[in-house]
């Protein structure tokens, strides 16, 4: 999905958070600060049952998308939340191809041993209706359930990638009003699988969603525009 197709400099690629909707980097495309083009990969419908499997399918999926738009590099990757995986293992298959990633970007990302619990049983169980669902068309509620699904199957993804590592650059962004616990587990993660000498760490102001709403995602802009400069 091309939020930006025109812009100076390096596209960036920006990969949906669980749930496989890219509607949320909707406020970043027109920020000033942030200058060059911007493209958002997105889950298409009914993609949890037969290509949302795991974290290194998607990551080969997406990456045969970029390469449609950007056959060659250098190469700009963010992903938010589960998204960070993604574009992490979309980074590491490029490295492994030769090409050169300038930056990923890594919005609120943890590895599996910081992501909830997944309950097989809640996939099993069909959650009643609440009351906002009462008022809701067939097909309201057909793209509900398809997104409930999908995010299960994209958590489901999360919690059993296990990362390589990769030895290009890095940027953590974490908000500041995220749980301090879960922020510093993070912390000590990704160094696990990042060159810790290529491994940057960023707060910005706002919460896990509202960093990528206005005023806040101004700042992430800017974020993004400084590192890539």
């Amino acid at each position: 999905m091309a939020l930006r197709p025109l812009g100076e400099g390096t596209p960036l690629f920006c990969v949906h958070p669980a749930g496989g909707e890219a509607t949320g980097f909707r406020h970043l495309a027109p920020c000033p600060e942030f200058r060059g083009p911007l493209y958002a990969l997105q889950t298409s419908a009914g993609g949890a049952d037969h290509e949302d499997r795991s974290v290194e399918a998607l990551a080969a999926r997406y990456l045969a998308a970029v390469r449609a738009v950007a056959p060659t590099g250098t190469y700009l990757l963010l992903g938010w939340f589960m998204g960070g995986l993604v574009a992490f293992e979309m980074a590491r298959l490029l490295e492994l191809q030769g090409e050169r990633v300038e930056m990923v970007f890594l919005v609120e990302s943890c590895l599996s041993a910081q992501l909830p619990e997944f309950d097989e049983d809640d996939e099993r169980e069909e959650p009643g209706p609440v009351a906002a669902e009462k008022d809701m068309s067939a097909a309201e509620l057909l793209r509900l359930d398809l997104r409930r699904r999908t995010n299960r199957a994209h958590l489901r993804a999360a919690r059993a990638y296990r990362p390589w590592r990769y030895a290009g650059p890095v940027a953590l962004v974490q908000a500041g009003k995220q749980d301090g616990d879960l922020r510093r587990a993070a912390i000590r993660s990704w160094p696990c699988v990042c060159a810790p000498a290529r491994l940057t760490h960023h707060v910005l102001e706002g919460d896990h969603l509202t960093l990528f709403e206005p005023p806040y995602v101004t700042e992430l802009a800017r974020l993004i525009n400084r590192t890539t400069q």
